[in-house]
């Protein structure tokens, strides 16, 4: 049998009608408990598994001051700290085979992602309901204390590589004091010493309740069966409170223009440019999606093209919209090699923005941007557990905004992002005045790093 390659500019060529036909839609039902967990369930039978996806609107952007790290802490607590009959049917199950979970934490959710044999369904959703509703009890100065000490010892271990600071020390410029993104997940080792289980338990009972939690159930399951045992173990779980900023709270101060130096024993530089953005389910977000992808998507856009002819020192270049729920930001990030002038490469690409701006982009680029956005965002769903599977996605973007198929909605709605649009996102984002700039270069070539007065 004769196999049959499309090129990829036959790809970019395909008429929008047909690109649209083919969006995927995981197909779910949703209830939402009196207590206010929303429960999703899909079902998949392609294996003999169900996934549990379980996640809590109690990210590290609610650390108290003074406890930064304890979000993470107490996320740790959930895998940890189960009362001791559900974790002694939780040894049992995975003595069997095929039991497996983690969890993890970012700046705005904590998420427990969890695989069970599909005949233990009823187990594993009685399990995971002692661990939203007894975790918090269950917590021991012996827990914290060992959690703190791994937490410790992971950051003293990521201390060795040379960038490991580049994320804080960037989150520390792209925002002001007291603002919740401000410091990073992992925690400030002096904050972290200082948690107590009094301050992880507090934090467990006020944030891993129903009514601030999201579920999805995947796999092979029936779904009749699932909603009956869901509402038999959860529905008389404490509902809590949902967590919510302030309006105000929700606006990124303007950055203004700053450049940072970070001097690193490297065999290349680094330069980081970063625009604040727009969060998650903004209307701007498909268009922002889309711009790194047209920007630097293809080694032939016309951007990194233009960029790699003019710097033949510049050896990789990405763009990158990252879509939180209180902000959003976008992300150049440029290799070059060690004798790089990183303030020439950076007044360049300033200049190539600003000229992509204003000038009409071809349908063609628009539909190779279209493409490989969705290149990237549909492989990971051939899963539908662990994280980033399709249990993971629908489970957070209703988190977030309540919709489970938020980013299936935005990749569909790129359809109508226009070269208007995408010259909007550049005259209204990156702004030469409202940027933050990093460069990474060797001790001894510090002439080479952008200065921003």
């Amino acid at each position: 049998m004769k196999k049959t390659i499309l090129p990829l500019l036959l790809l970019a060529l395909l008429p929008a009608v047909l690109a649209r036909a083919q969006y995927y839609r995981p197909a779910f039902e949703k209830i939402t408990l009196e207590n206010g967990l929303s429960v999703m369930f899909h079902r998949d039978t392609t294996l003999p598994v169900v996934s549990v996806n379980i996640a809590y609107h109690g990210g590290s952007a609610w650390d108290p001051k003074g406890r930064s790290g304890l979000a993470t802490i107490a996320a740790n607590m959930l895998l940890s700290a189960l009362p001791a009959h559900a974790a002694s049917e939780l040894r049992r199950l995975d003595t069997t085979g095929g039991v497996s979970y983690a969890g993890l934490t970012n700046v705005d959710w904590a998420n427990v992602a969890c695989t069970y044999p599909a005949k233990d369904l009823e187990a594993a959703l009685w399990i995971e309901a002692e661990r939203m509703s007894s975790a918090a009890d269950a917590v021991t100065p012996q827990l914290v204390t060992g959690a703190v000490q791994y937490q410790l010892q992971k950051m003293v271990k990521d201390a060795r590589q040379a960038l490991w600071d580049v994320q804080p020390r960037l989150y520390a410029e792209l925002y002001p004091e007291n603002h919740q993104y401000r410091h990073v997940s992992s925690g400030d080792t002096t904050d972290l010493k200082s948690i107590t289980p009094a301050d992880v338990e507090k934090f467990m009972k006020i944030f891993f309740v129903p009514a601030n939690a999201s579920m999805t159930i995947g796999g092979n399951f029936r779904i009749d069966q699932a909603k009956a045992l869901v509402k038999k173990y959860f529905s008389k779980i404490p509902a809590g409170k949902r967590m919510q900023w302030k309006a105000q709270d929700k606006v990124l101060p303007p950055l203004g223009a700053s450049s940072l130096i970070k001097q690193a024993p490297v065999d290349y530089e680094m330069l980081y440019i970063i625009f604040a953005t727009r969060p998650i389910g903004d209307p701007d977000e498909p268009a922002l999606k889309m711009l790194g992808h047209y920007l630097a998507g293809a080694s032939d856009s016309p951007f990194k093209k233009a960029l790699l002819d003019a710097y033949p020192t510049v050896l990789d270049i990405s763009v990158t919209q990252s879509s939180q729920e209180l902000d959003g930001t976008l992300w150049i990030v440029v290799t070059c090699t060690p004798d790089a002038r990183l303030q020439e490469v950076h007044d360049h690409i300033m200049t190539l923005l600003r000229k992509a701006s204003e000038k009409e982009i071809p349908e063609l680029d628009l539909r190779m941007a279209r493409n490989l956005s969705e290149m990237q965002f549909l492989p990971p769903l051939e899963k539908f557990y662990g994280f980033g599977g399709r249990c993971d996605v629908l489970n957070l973007a209703n988190l977030y905004t309540g919709n489970p198929l938020t980013p299936f909605l935005t990749i569909e709605n790129q359809a109508n992002v226009t070269s208007f649009a995408l010259r909007e996102m550049l005259r209204k984002y990156c702004s030469p005045d409202h940027h933050v700039v990093m460069s990474i270069v060797a001790p001894t070539r510090t002439e080479n790093a952008v200065t921003i007065k």
